[in-house]
């Protein structure tokens, strides 16, 4: 019985292994760190951009990119195709307005073919007021 549940294991630990997908993008950074930044900096709106490279063999599509909150903003070019070895960018802004940390989230959608994937980018940083 023991052998039996030690070779069922093993079988489904070898199949989510082998299951698992190749990398089709290739961000630069992942999480973009603003540091310290004053209060209202850059007219209220601090910005960064991602950039991914097409490290598949297929033509991706970048279908769009959401934020875990409105004071994040990715602003994409919807359904823009990338094709293999071809670069592609993600601008994000944060709201500068806003006094405090942040650590926020921006979850992008990418098609290939009939299916799609998802990436996670990252944005921090620490808003203070201006000085007096």
């Amino acid at each position: 019985m023991k052998k039996v549940l030690f070779l069922s294991l093993i079988l489904a630990l070898s199949t989510s292994l082998f299951a698992q997908e190749a990398k089709k993008v290739e961000f630069s950074e992942e999480t973009h760190d603003f540091g310290t930044v004053q209060q209202g900096t850059d007219n209220g709106r601090i910005k960064t951009v991602f950039t991914f490279k097409n490290i598949s063999t297929s033509p991706i599509v970048l279908q769009n990119a959401t934020a875990s909150c409105g004071c994040t903003t990715p602003n994409v070019e919807k359904n823009k195709v990338i094709l293999p070895g071809e670069y592609g960018e993600i601008p994000v802004a944060y709201d500068s307005n806003r006094e405090g940390s942040f650590n926020k989230t921006v979850t992008v959608t990418f098609g290939i073919g009939t299916e799609t994937f998802q990436e996670r980018l990252y944005i921090k940083g620490v808003v203070v007021k201006p000085a007096q």
